[in-house]
């Protein structure tokens, strides 16, 4: 159950942070 939830929120935080470097470069 909880898997699923935990993938999705790695790959929210990833994109985010990507989306941060990629503004601050």
């Amino acid at each position: 159950d909880g898997q699923p939830v935990l993938c999705a929120i790695a790959v929210y935080i990833g994109k985010t942070r990507l989306i941060d470097n990629f503004i601050v470069e």
